[in-house]
């Protein structure tokens, strides 16, 4: 997955302005925008494994708990809007796409899910 998931990285962070970042089930693969050097290659978090057994779309929003997406993550690096869509292939998920941004100003909204959404579903079929 890791070259078409750094393209499409590159590709989801140039069009929203936001820091994109794809996982597998292990590891993070791919980050565009703030935080490349927290979050490349690290193990994804507990939590961000639960969003991705659950197989539907999660929001974090301004005003509620942060998820980690990797193990140990710092509390100051937390993003504070995050939109995340696990990547499922043959009904297993395999990995997730992450929106994400540590701007107070920045809302994440129906764009950015269907983004995520999109991402996701072309990194499954590239997968299969």
């Amino acid at each position: 997955m890791g070259e078409f998931a750094t393209k499409y990285a590159e590709s989801l962070h140039e069009a929203s302005g936001n820091t994109a970042i794809i996982t597998d089930r292990d590891v993070v693969v791919s980050v565009t925008g703030n935080g490349k050097k927290e979050y490349a290659d690290k193990n994804v978090s507990k939590e961000l494994d639960r969003i991705m057994e659950g197989r539907v779309t999660d929001f974090v929003k301004k005003g509620y708990k942060e998820q980690p997406i990797v193990d140990n993550e710092k509390e100051d690096l937390l993003y504070i809007t995050q939109v995340i869509a696990p990547i499922v292939t043959h009904g297993d998920p395999i990995g997730s796409v992450i929106l994400c941004s540590r701007e107070k100003e920045v809302t994440m909204g129906e764009v950015e899910e269907k983004l995520t959404q999109t991402a996701a579903v072309f990194l499954a079929k590239q997968m299969e």
